[in-house]
C-alpha cells in the first residue's frame, strides 16, 4: 500500500510538472521575442504538498497561464516567465497533494503589466497551511508581498541578466492575500485500496 501511494505521488508530481507552460531556464531577456517581457518574483511555502501554482490571465486576450513551484521555480525560489506584452490579472491559485487539489479562482485587483524586453517584478508569493481541529482539512492561504531587495539578490545569484538595471522595474501590485474573495473548492481523488 505504501509503495502504491509513493508511485501515485510521483506520477501526480510528473503530471503536474508537465502542465506548466514555460521553464525558467528558457527565460533569458536576450532570447525573448521583441513583443514579450519577463515577469519574475519568488515563491515560498509552509506545508507539505506536491505543488503550488499562481494563475493569471491576459486582460485583453483572456489567455490564462500559471507559475508552478515544480516547473517554473528554481532552487533559490525564483520564478521568471516570458509573457506577451500586455496587462495581466491574477485569477487564483492551486495547491496539489497526491489525493486532492485545492483551487481558489476568481478575478482579483492584483494586476501587472508585461513590457517589451523588461524584467517586471511582481513580488513574493507565499503559501501557508494553517492546521485546523483534528479531522478537519487544513486552511490554505496565499499571499503576495514586496521583498524586492531580498528577491533581487536571489535573482542576481541565479541570472546575470539582472545586472541590466535599465530593464528591471517593480510592478505596482496590490499586496496582501491572493484571491481573498474568490471561490474555493477542493477536489478529492479516492485512494485505491486492496
Amino acid at each position: 500500500m505504501k509503495g502504491l501511494k509513493r508511485i501515485c505521488s510521483i506520477l501526480t508530481t510528473i503530471f503536474i510538472s508537465g502542465c506548466a507552460s514555460q521553464n525558467i531556464d528558457d527565460v533569458y531577456v536576450e532570447n525573448v521575442k521583441p513583443s514579450k517581457g519577463v515577469v519574475w518574483g519568488t515563491m515560498s511555502y509552509s506545508g507539505a504538498y506536491a505543488d503550488y501554482q499562481l494563475h493569471f490571465q491576459n486582460m485583453d486576450t483572456e489567455e490564462s497561464t500559471f507559475i508552478s513551484l515544480n516547473s517554473n521555480v528554481n532552487e533559490h525560489g525564483v520564478f521568471a516567465i516570458s509573457l506577451p506584452e500586455g496587462a495581466y490579472r491574477i485569477v487564483g491559485w492551486q495547491v496539489s497533494a497526491p489525493y486532492s487539489s485545492t483551487y481558489k479562482k476568481g478575478k482579483t485587483q492584483q494586476r501587472f503589466v508585461s513590457s517589451k524586453q523588461k524584467l517586471t517584478y511582481i513580488g513574493r508569493v507565499h503559501f501557508e497551511q494553517k492546521a485546523q481541529k483534528t479531522g478537519e482539512n487544513p486552511v490554505i492561504f496565499a499571499t503576495l508581498a514586496e521583498h524586492f531587495k531580498l528577491d533581487a539578490a536571489l535573482f542576481s545569484n541565479s541570472y546575470t541578466l539582472f545586472d541590466q538595471q535599465d530593464r528591471v522595474f517593480k510592478a505596482r501590485m496590490q499586496y496582501g492575500e491572493i484571491c481573498a474573495g474568490c471561490t474555493e473548492r477542493t477536489i478529492v481523488t479516492a485512494a485505491q485500496s486492496r
